[in-house]
């Protein structure tokens, strides 16, 4: 009894809190003149888009980690973290940078199901791991598991003292690349006094792919330029730059990525993977920008 005293005196509180407030706003409302407020309407269950495209999987593609000097000043760090759904799930790695890759290394394999592990520099424990040394590099980190019955989940976080940005692992499926027939858009890049955008793309086939980059503005309009990305290849670029217009004030534009042709057979699975980031200028903090199939 005394629980459920304990709780009916909290919901009584919870309606002194919360009746006056309420009261207030139909109160401000009806004087204003507005309709009284409304919640949004649910969209209809039937319409919504149920799973999880992004993780858990056996394949995940970190678009980008980076171990460099940054313009401003000090150092650009990728840490990662991988969680394992399952219990004895065998974590391999493998980086891809310019047109070079390293094999897959095994850098975590579950005791447990749920577990995780988090790399303060993924590219500095792959280049013990492999004997490269990766510092100065950017690319395309590639997570697997051995058994594809075991499921990851990964995040990097990309950092620079106290500014950063995160990219989470993304499935290696349609859904989050481009192809032939599958084109996309990457919003908000801009080119001004204060912000500057740079745009990575990893191939993912072992195929060449011819790509049209659009950079557009609020109207479907706007300067291109193509490119022909080899299979398995990463590179970057400020799209501003590239298509002519590096001198603008050009703010709020977008990029389109058309797929003009490749040298796979069809159907056209997987392919391109495109991400970008907004730098301000002045401070060096940036914001992460994930190119979507439109």
């Amino acid at each position: 009894m005394r629980k459920r005293r304990s709780a009916l005196a909290l919901l009584g509180l919870l309606a002194i809190l919360v009746l006056p407030f309420s009261t207030g706003v139909a109160a401000a409302q009806e004087q204003s003149g507005l309709p009284p407020m409304q919640p949004p309407p649910l969209p209809n269950p039937s319409a919504w888009i149920v799973g999880a495209d992004n993780s858990p999987s056996n394949l995940l593609i970190c678009p980008e980690v980076i171990w460099a000097a940054a313009a401003g000043g000090g150092t650009w760090v990728s840490r990662l973290q991988v969680t394992a759904k399952e219990t004895g799930a065998a974590v391999q790695a493998s980086f891809f940078f310019g047109n070079a890759s390293i094999p897959y290394f095994t850098i975590f394999t579950s005791t447990s199901a749920n577990q995780s592990v988090t790399f303060s520099n993924i590219l500095s424990t792959l280049g013990t791991l492999s004997g490269v040394n990766f510092y100065g590099q950017v690319g395309t980190l590639v997570l697997s598991t051995v058994n594809a019955s075991h499921h990851i989940m990964a995040d990097v976080e990309t950092s620079n003292g106290n500014y950063g940005k995160s990219f989470p692992g993304v499935q290696f499926i349609d859904n989050n690349s481009f192809n032939l027939g599958r084109n996309g858009m990457m919003e908000d890049i801009s080119n001004t006094a204060t912000f500057r955008t740079g745009v990575g793309c990893w191939n993912g086939s072992a195929y060449s792919i011819t790509v049209r980059f659009w950079v557009i503005g609020s109207t479907w309009a706007g300067y291109s330029f193509d490119k022909t990305i080899p299979g398995w290849t990463f590179i970057s670029f400020n799209p501003f730059v590239e298509a002519g217009v590096g001198g603008s004030s050009l703010d709020g534009y977008r990029l389109w990525v058309e797929v003009l042709s490749t040298t796979g057979p069809s159907p056209y699975y997987d392919g391109l993977f495109v991400y970008g980031s907004k730098a301000n200028n002045i401070t060096n903090d940036s914001s992460a920008l994930f190119a979507r199939p439109y």
